[in-house]
């Protein structure tokens, strides 16, 4: 070990304050990171044994350990958001599974527009699942509209199932493309 690349108080001005920081490391930290992944952390040097290029290969390390680490901490939260979301869709699942019938019908009923959305509406959720499709086959309010842009099978399937209640018939009217004005209406 060369004499000016050791640290002692005859070289550096603050000498005090490095020996209070060293002992204070050495106690919140007695013992090196250890892992079985390869992210042990070198021994940091005695302070007698401080030099430059062993304080440097020591700080080289450590920052090596942290780039690792915060690489590791991002695989970590992704997996964490991964799962939240997962058991946030698994809860929603779980609590309309263990809704009533009944309440679902309600919720259905309540959905319901009688436009051409609620036409749409009462087809969209009798595609969500076979429960939801036996629920609202049971519901002749949303089969109860029914438009000119029904082909004549689903007219048929409408009519069926929308068994006693009201019909609301609806003519939807496309709005066409307003025709140029002439240019020269003189002409």
């Amino acid at each position: 070990m060369e004499e000016d690349d050791a640290l002692s108080a005859n070289n550096v001005s603050d000498w005090a304050d490095l020996v209070q920081a060293f002992s204070k490391m050495q106690n919140d930290f007695p013992e090196p990171l250890k892992s079985n992944d390869g992210l042990s952390s070198p021994p940091i040097p005695n302070l007698n044994e401080l030099t430059w290029s062993r304080t440097y290969r020591a700080l080289c390390a450590q920052k090596d350990i942290q780039a690792r680490l915060l690489q590791e901490m991002q695989r970590v939260e992704a997996r964490i958001s991964f799962l939240q979301m997962s058991c946030n869709k698994l809860a929603l699942r779980r609590a309309v599974r263990l809704l009533p019938d009944e309440i679902l019908a309600m919720i259905f009923e309540a959905g319901y527009t009688s436009d051409l959305e609620g036409n749409q509406f009462a087809v969209s959720i009798s595609h969500v699942n076979k429960r939801f499709r036996n629920i609202s086959l049971e519901l002749p309010r949303l089969w109860s509209t029914i438009s000119n842009y029904q082909g004549i099978s689903e007219l048929d399937e409408y009519l069926a199932r929308s068994k006693q209640a009201a019909f609301l018939s609806s003519y939807w009217r496309r709005i066409a493309q307003p025709l140029p004005q002439p240019i020269f209406s003189s002409l």
